[in-house]
């Protein structure tokens, strides 16, 4: 097969051809109901070590998953477990939420 060379070139605009947005296979936001039970476990323990008592209320759908009130505050936690390391993100819900309040608000990551 013969290469076939310009021999002139002109100056002008590029010409947009097409837009191919390219997803990854992987998932790294695998969700794991084990890992995420003791995520839980592991942030509601802690929450008892510093003297406050958590109440688990992630079946309610509030929008973060753990209320624990102390002595003079009540926090509101998010937990995100992951067995290793992966990605984390926010429901529209629990950013909301954080957004709402503000310094109350918690998210803790496990990584167990």
């Amino acid at each position: 097969m013969k290469k076939r060379y310009s021999r002139s070139l002109s100056i002008s605009m590029p010409e947009l051809l097409t837009v191919i947005r390219v997803i990854p296979e992987r998932n790294e936001m695998v969700e794991d109901e084990e890992v995420e039970r003791i995520g839980m476990e592991v942030a509601m323990e802690y929450e008892r070590q510093q003297g406050r008592v958590p109440e688990d209320v992630t079946k309610e759908n509030l929008g973060f998953d753990i209320r624990s009130r102390g002595k003079d505050e009540i926090r509101y936690i998010e937990v995100k477990a992951r067995a290793g390391e992966g990605d984390v993100a926010l429901t529209p819900n629990e950013w909301f939420k954080a957004k709402r309040f503000r310094e109350q608000m918690r998210q803790r990551i496990q990584r167990l």
